[in-house]
């Protein structure tokens, strides 16, 4: 079982525009929305990968509402906790002429004290179950940095193998609790630093640190680019196959969801990075978020080439 972890879920709303004018009037020519947010496209992917999941966090009003039924009608596991307020919703615009995507993050409700540490109880009772414990996206306002520091050490006191997908503070203060496995993209990498951009070798130096702070496994998504890792000081570069994206948000999300299926199966390093890349170019293919074929993962998984950096 994967347990993933969601505090701030949304309703992922995309709107298709023939071209977007800032200042104008658009009229819509397609309208999606799903159950999103960073943690739920990763437990998409991984219920796609054919791994059995679960899925906690936060919801409220209306709009967790509708993502309740919408996790149960993707036939996702989960045991959520009730808060005040309504759960967000994100827009992402796609201009089908300039082939550019604009996204509209709203920030979320604010979590009470006890329905936080409702949480916590929550998670330990599903590490207990679980092999791997993902922490994914952002936190909602009303939780301080230290949060997924928190929960990773509860996670991992159960003997799972915690992997954490986010970026600024939150990030830092969760290395401190030494998860099995990082993934930040480049931007949330850079930032902890902050500073605009990093060199791969300053990349690939971080990556050999954390590792030396006892996180076994700590990458880096850089997009077209591929991904770089390091694992227990051996240092990939990771490049992906050729594609002509539709939609690339939610890739990260996918390649969080191909690395967790991975270290669940006990898959060599080169495999796990290979599954990753390829679910996350699998989502690319495809206008929603969190959706992949598994067939075509299979098949992309064939085109993606690892290669073992000298030290």
């Amino acid at each position: 079982m994967i347990t993933v972890v969601t505090l701030n879920p949304a309703v992922d709303k995309t709107y298709r525009v023939s071209a977007l004018r800032p200042g104008r009037i658009h009229r819509v020519d397609q309208v999606d929305a799903f159950p999103g947010g960073k943690g739920i496209n990763v437990a998409k992917v991984l219920k796609r990968l054919g791994l059995a999941v679960q899925v906690t966090g936060f919801i409220g009003g209306g709009t967790g509402d509708a993502i309740l039924q919408g996790l149960d009608q993707l036939g996702l596991s989960h045991r959520m906790v009730p808060i005040p307020g309504e759960t967000r919703t994100c827009l992402n615009i796609l201009d089908e002429t300039g082939r550019t995507q604009t996204e509209f993050l709203e920030p979320g409700p604010s979590v009470p004290k006890e329905k936080w540490e409702a949480l916590k109880g929550t998670v330990g009772r599903l590490a207990e179950e679980s092999r791997v414990v993902v922490f994914s996206g952002s936190l909602p306002p009303g939780l301080d940095d230290d949060a997924y520091r928190e929960l990773v050490f509860i996670a991992q006191a159960r003997r799972s193998k915690a992997v954490v997908d986010t970026g600024g503070a939150p990030l830092a203060r969760a290395l401190l609790a030494r998860p099995f496995a990082v993934k930040p993209n480049g931007a949330e990498m850079a930032s902890l630093f902050r500073r605009e951009e990093m060199s791969d070798s300053e990349r690939i130096a971080l990556l050999r640190e954390w590792n030396r702070r006892e996180i076994p496994f700590a990458c880096v998504t850089l997009g077209e680019r591929g991904a770089l890792a390091s694992v227990d000081g051996r240092a990939h570069r990771v490049f992906p196959p050729e594609i002509e994206a539709v939609n690339p948000v939610g890739s990260g999300d996918a390649f969080t969801a191909g690395l967790a299926a991975g270290i669940h199966r006990e898959e060599e390093i080169e495999d796990i990075l290979a599954l990753a890349t390829a679910a996350a170019a699998s989502n690319a293919l495809h206008l929603q978020a969190g959706e992949v074929d598994e067939d075509q993962v299979t098949a992309l998984k064939e085109k993606v080439r690892v290669t073992l950096l000298s030290r």
